[in-house]
């Protein structure tokens, strides 16, 4: 049985405008906007960051380095999926259970990218995040340096996953600002510190104070007032104001005043 259908009065203008729209434009064109705005926005991951001011301070300076790590602007999952885009690669493919030998050295290149960009991720959390155990992203990671022509213990060394090491212990930052930096323990860092032999370089785990705070400290240090109204006054703890003394040597400049 036929019905009969109601057309509006609303519906036939809006059906007469578009056919004299496309009568005078032509048909739509359809425009897929996405890929430019990802592009754009991937572009702008990449651009150049302001550096830290000069006279800074350390746990400002730790911060922005820390924002200004392309590692630190990028999840593992978006990167290998931008890898994948840049070589043509079929990101399902890489992550599935395939093992043809094309197979394998694509997924054996993503997985390298992958470390390369963050070295200090462990490769137990890099297989996880790739649905491997860790026996076959140690292979795979060996098989491309062998492509590639690198050595292995290279892509371990301390030069390599922590390039600015040596700067951040010459500028006095703590274990703990140099391990946000890179988004490791503070014990990693201690270590990998004692390695390169900087250790006695080290400014220790709490954060610094500013300049003018440090002077006032050392007033009050040099005045003879206890460690307890010299905390208490400033608000920090007692094994923050040894750390201090330490790194500073105050103790040892009092010690030969008194035996003036």
């Amino acid at each position: 049985m036929n019905q009969m259908v109601t057309i509006s009065y609303e519906d036939q203008l809006k059906a007469k405008a578009k056919a004299v729209r496309e009568r005078l434009m032509g048909k739509p064109k359809v425009v897929n906007v996405a890929k430019e705005v990802i592009r754009e926005a991937n572009a702008r991951k990449f651009s150049a960051r302001s550096r830290p001011r000069a006279d800074a301070d350390a746990h400002v300076r730790a911060w922005q380095a820390y924002h200004a790590r392309v590692a630190n602007q990028i999840t593992i999952e978006d990167y290998r999926q931008q890898v994948c885009d840049q070589q043509g690669f079929d990101n399902d493919v890489i992550m599935g259970p395939n093992r043809q030998d094309h197979i394998v050295r694509q997924r054996d290149f993503v997985i390298f990218e992958v470390h390369m960009m963050f070295p200090t991720v462990a490769k137990l959390e890099l297989a996880r995040r790739f649905g491997r155990d860790n026996s076959t992203i140690r292979q795979s990671l060996s098989r491309e340096a062998a492509r590639r022509g690198v050595d292995e213990e290279d892509l371990t060394s301390i030069e390599r996953v922590y390039p600015t090491l040596r700067e951040d212990v010459a500028q006095g930052l703590s274990l703990y600002e140099i391990a946000k930096k890179y988004g490791v323990g503070s014990a990693t860092i201690g270590r990998k510190v004692r390695m390169i032999g900087l250790s006695d370089q080290l400014g220790g785990r709490k954060t610094r104070l500013p300049q003018h705070l440090i002077e006032a400290i050392e007033e009050d240090y040099f005045s003879g007032k206890t460690g307890n109204k010299i905390c208490q006054r400033y608000h920090i703890s007692r094994a923050h104001l040894r750390d201090i003394v330490r790194r500073y040597g105050w103790s040892e400049i009092r010690a030969k005043a008194r035996a003036r």
